[in-house]
C-alpha cells in the first residue's frame, strides 16, 4: 500500500517540482519505506512506498517500462498478478521485477487501459502516463477501496491519495461545498464523488479518467458494473458450496506478501470465516488480533477467543484505554475531510497494535453488504416477502389491518403494519441510516434554507440501482453510500495512519457477482439474516451460531461527551470557527447540548453532537488557513 500524487498541466506550462515535494511529504504514513518522483514537463508523478511485494529497490515508484515510454504511480495490490504475468510473458512482455506494478504496465501496453482495468483483481488507484500517446489515465478499483482525490481547473489537474496533500498546495483556491456539508451532517461522511471542497472530487469506483494533454480533453468511462440478478436454478446447498469455494479463493489470493501478515478477529461471523478458512489451509500458525474496551462489559472478545483457540492462532487481545481528547483531533486532521464514524477510534488503535507485529492484515469488511448482515436489510427482506405473498395492494391492506388487531394480543416485536409502512417509504429514507440529522429536519440547523442535498443524493442512487428485488436494491445502493463513503474510508485512513495494509476478501469482484445472484430467500431464512455465511460459520468454527445472540462493539460516545470530552466540546463548539461562520442556528445546538448533558428522557442527540464536534475540529484545522 502506498501514497500516490501528481500534477498534469494542460496549457503548456511545466510542473513545479517543489509542489510535488509538498504532495509527497503529506503522505508519509502511507509510504514510509521509499519516495520517488518523475517529471516530464507537463506531467509530474510522485510516490510514497509501503513495501509489500518485491521489496527490492528496483520496484520503487514511479515505475517505468520501455525506456520511459510508460510511467506509473500505483497504490494498492493486484491479487491475480502472477497469473496475468504468465499470460503477458507468453504475449511478449519482458519483466525485470517480480512486482504487481510492472504487471499493470505491461498489461496496458499489450491490452490497453480498459481491458487492463477489467482484468486486474484487487484494490488500487493508479495514474499511468503514456509518453508516446501523450495521455494520462487515472484508474480506481471496482469498489473504491483506495482513495483517489482530484483537483481540477481549466489549467491543470492535481491528484493524490490524501485530500490534505492537495489542500497543502491549493488551499487558497478551495471553497466548502454546502451540498457535501449537508450530507455529512446527515450521514457522517462525504458523498462521493463530491468532497467537502467544491474544487476537489474523487474518481468514481470502477472508472477511468483519460486526459489527453495536447488537446486538454478529459473523458470518463465506467469499466465494470455489478449487475444483481437472482439465479433460481441453483439449490441452497449448491449455493453454500459455491460461496465457500469462492470465498476461500478470495482469502488465499490475498495472502501473497513478502512481509508478515495477520488477521483482524472481531468475534463476528465474517472475520471468523476469514481466520478459519485461512488457518484451515495454512501450513503456518497465523496471527490474529481482537480489540475490546476496558470499560465495556459487552464486547466480542470471548467469541473471538473461541475461533483463535479452535485453530491455535497466535492470538493477541488489545484492551483499549483511549485518550479520546488527544486522539480525536489527530484522527480528524488525518482523515482530511469531516468524518464522524466513532468506530474510527478502535479501528485506529487496533491497526496501531497490529502494525507492531505485521504489515498486512485481512479483515471481514464487506460480508454484511454482500450477504445481508444489517438490520435494515433484514427489514427490507421481510417487507419484500410480505409484498410477494400479497401482491394485490387492497388485499395487503386488509391483511395488515387484521394483523394489527391480532398484534395487540400477542408478544410479537413486529406487525405487518411496520412492513407496509416500510414499503411506502421513499427510496432515500430506505437508505438513510438514522445516524445524523434527518434529511427532512436538518433545515432547522441552518440559518437560511439549505437545499436538501442528502435527499437528492440518496434518491439518485436509489433510482440508478433498480433491480427486481427490493432487498437487493437496498443492498446494491448501500455499496455506493454507507460502504463507499463511510466504512471503506474509515478502514483505509485508520490503517494507513499506522502504515498498515488491510485486505478485504469479501470485497472480491467474483464473490460480489456471486453474492448478488443469490435469491433473497437464501440469504434471509426464517428469523436468520446472513444465513449462508452462518451455515459456513456453523461448519468452520461455531456449531451454536444460530442460537447465539450478537454482542456488538459499542463506542461510549454518549459517555465521553458528558465526561472526558465535555470541556473540550464546549470550547470548540461554542467559542470556535463553527460559531463564527454564521451558518448554523447556534441556539438549537446549545439546546441539544443542554438536553444531552441533562440526559433528558427519551432524547438522544449523541450522533448529531458528535458530527458537529468532528466538524468543528475539522474547521479549526482546515478552514481559513
Amino acid at each position: 500500500m502506498c501514497g500516490i500524487g501528481g500534477i498534469i498541466k494542460l496549457e503548456g506550462s511545466f510542473v513545479d517540482e517543489n509542489e510535488l515535494v509538498i504532495i509527497h511529504q503529506s503522505m508519509q504514513e502511507r509510504g514510509p519505506d521509499a519516495a520517488g518522483f518523475h517529471v516530464d514537463r507537463q506531467v509530474g508523478f510522485c510516490h510514497r512506498r509501503l513495501s509489500i511485494i518485491d521489496l527490492n529497490e528496483a520496484s520503487n515508484q514511479p515505475f517505468q517500462i520501455l525506456d520511459g515510454k510508460i510511467w506509473i504511480t500505483f497504490n494498492g495490490e493486484i491479487y491475480n498478478y502472477l497469473s496475468l504475468r504468465k499470460e503477458l510473458i507468453a504475449l511478449g512482455a519482458t519483466f525485470r521485477t517480480t512486482s504487481d506494478t510492472e504487471v499493470i504496465c505491461w498489461a496496458y501496453k499489450i491490452w490497453g487501459i480498459e481491458i487492463t482495468a477489467k482484468r486486474i483483481n484487487g484494490m488500487y488507484a493508479f495514474a499511468l502516463y503514456d509518453q508516446t500517446q501523450q495521455e494520462v489515465y487515472l484508474v480506481r478499483d471496482k469498489f473504491g477501496k483506495k482513495p483517489f482525490y482530484l483537483y481540477q481547473n481549466g489549467l491543470e489537474l492535481v491528484f493524490a491519495s490524501d485530500i490534505t496533500a492537495i489542500w497543502n498546495i491549493r488551499k487558497k483556491e478551495l471553497h466548502i461545498d454546502e451540498d457535501a456539508l449537508h450530507y455529512y451532517l446527515c450521514e457522517i461522511s462525504s458523498p462521493q464523488p463530491k468532497t467537502i471542497w467544491k474544487e476537489i472530487r474523487q474518481i468514481r469506483p470502477a472508472h477511468i479518467l483519460t486526459i489527453n494533454i495536447p488537446s486538454g480533453k478529459i473523458s470518463e468511462q465506467e469499466y465494470w458494473r455489478l449487475k444483481p440478478y437472482e439465479n433460481r436454478q441453483i439449490s441452497l446447498e449448491e449455493t453454500i458450496q459455491q460461496v465457500e469455494e469462492t470465498l476461500k479463493e478470495a482469502i488465499l489470493s490475498r495472502t501473497i506478501a513478502d512481509v508478515p501478515l495477520g488477521c483482524f478477529l472481531s468475534g463476528g461471523v465474517d472475520s471468523g470465516l476469514v481466520v478459519s478458512m485461512l488457518a484451515a489451509h495454512s501450513t503456518q500458525r497465523i496471527k490474529t488480533f481482537s480489540v475490546g474496551l476496558s470499560y465495556q462489559a459487552f464486547n466480542e472478545l470471548p467469541e473471538a477467543r473461541l475461533v483463535a483457540d479452535k485453530y491455535n492462532t497466535d492470538h493477541h487481545e488489545i484492551i483499549l484505554e483511549s485518550d479520546v481528547v488527544q486522539i480525536l483531533p489527530e484522527l480528524v486532521e488525518y482523515f482530511g475531510e469531516p468524518f464522524a464514524d466513532s468506530s474510527m477510534i478502535p479501528t485506529y488503535y487496533c491497526s496501531k497494535a497490529l502494525k507492531s507485529h505485521v504489515t498486512v492484515a485481512l479483515s471481514g469488511d464487506g460480508g454484511d453488504e454482500m450477504f445481508g448482515g444489517y438490520e435494515d436489510y433484514a427489514i427490507a427482506a421481510r417487507a419484500e416477502m410480505f409484498q410477494n405473498k400479497y401482491p394485490n395492494a387492497a388485499l395487503r391492506k386488509l391483511v395488515t389491518n387484521v394483523d394489527k388487531l391480532a398484534y395487540r394480543f400477542s408478544h410479537r416485536k413486529e406487525n405487518l403494519g411496520s412492513l407496509a409502512h416500510y414499503l411506502s417509504k421513499p427510496g432515500y429514507l430506505k437508505l438513510y441510516r438514522e445516524i445524523g440529522y434527518h434529511p427532512d429536519l436538518i433545515k432547522h440547523l441552518f440559518i437560511g434554507e439549505p437545499v436538501n442535498y442528502t435527499k437528492q443524493y440518496l434518491n439518485e442512487i436509489w433510482h440508478t440501482h433498480q433491480t427486481d428485488s427490493l432487498t437487493h436494491q437496498v443492498m446494491w445502493s448501500s455499496l455506493e453510500t454507507r460502504l463507499l463513503n463511510d466504512y471503506l474510508v474509515k478502514v483505509d485512513r485508520a490503517s494507513m495512519k499506522n502504515s498498515l495494509e488491510v485486505r478485504s476478501p469479501f470485497l472480491d469482484a467474483h464473490l460480489a457477482e456471486l453474492a448478488f445472484s443469490i435469491p433473497i430467500s437464501y440469504k434471509f431464512k426464517g428469523q436468520h439474516s446472513k444465513y449462508i455465511l452462518k451455515k459456513l460459520a456453523e461448519k468452520y468454527f461455531n456449531p451454536d451460531i444460530f442460537r447465539q445472540t450478537k454482542r456488538g462493539f459499542g463506542i461510549p460516545v454518549h459517555h465521553w461527551l458528558r465526561t472526558d470530552l465535555k470541556k473540550y466540546s464546549e470550547e470548540i463548539l461554542f467559542s470556535g470557527t463553527l460559531e463564527k461562520l454564521g451558518w448554523f442556528n447556534m441556539s438549537q445546538i446549545r439546546q441539544i447540548w443542554k438536553e444531552h448533558l441533562n440526559n433528558k428522557p427519551g432524547v438522544d442527540h449523541t450522533h448529531t453532537i458528535w458530527a458537529l464536534l468532528c466538524l468543528a475540529i475539522w474547521l479549526e484545522k482546515f478552514y481559513n488557513q
